[in-house]
């Protein structure tokens, strides 16, 4: 379980959170909505231990690991798609298994630079996958990314959410439905 405890961040004059707490569950898929620039992503950054310059506390499990897809791929751009996951994951199998998820299965031996913007935001996601962790922190994780394959990526971080934590940060709706998310927090 995620506890976050009267939090509080700010940019300059601007004001994010006064005093925010919430309780995430241990599993399950849980979406945060609200304009832009209200604090979405700095919240996840928070949650995940990436910020630290706040008032208030998280409280985690300890050694909750968190598996991270930024709304920027943060891809390794000088190797192959097959190691950049490697490098977060010694499962070959398990590697090859998340680019087939990702429809990237044809693309093993691509450089993420020879890429198109919804094949990084794939390779991203199957990092992810391939990272596992306690809880998985989504991003805006499907821009970029044709319908069909946002379905068939969807099921596999359903399944993910059957025993984990999974945060996501969207816009649209449907992603929240795809997710299937048992819990909306609008910020």
């Amino acid at each position: 379980m995620i506890r976050l405890v009267d939090i509080s961040k700010s940019f300059g004059e601007k004001l994010l959170f006064s005093r925010l707490t919430l309780t995430l569950p241990d599993k399950g898929a849980v979406a945060l909505t609200g304009p832009s620039g209200c604090g979405k992503t700095t919240l996840l950054r928070i949650i995940a231990g990436l910020d630290k310059d706040y008032t208030g506390t998280v409280e985690t499990e300890k050694g909750l690991l968190f598996s991270f897809v930024f709304q920027e791929d943060r891809l390794l751009e000088g190797i192959p798609a097959i190691e950049n996951l490697l490098f977060v994951c010694q499962d070959r199998a398990k590697c090859l298994d998340a680019l087939r998820v990702t429809d990237l299965e044809k693309e093993a031996k691509t450089l993420p630079r020879q890429m198109s913007g919804g094949m990084k935001r794939r390779l991203a996601i199957a990092r992810a996958l391939c990272y596992g962790g306690g809880a998985l922190i989504l991003d805006e994780p499907f821009s970029g990314i044709d319908a069909a394959r946002r379905e068939r990526i969807a099921q596999a971080i359903r399944e993910y959410a059957r025993e984990r934590l999974v945060l996501l940060v969207t816009h649209d709706s449907e992603d929240i439905r795809l997710l299937q998310c048992i819990d909306t927090i609008s910020l």
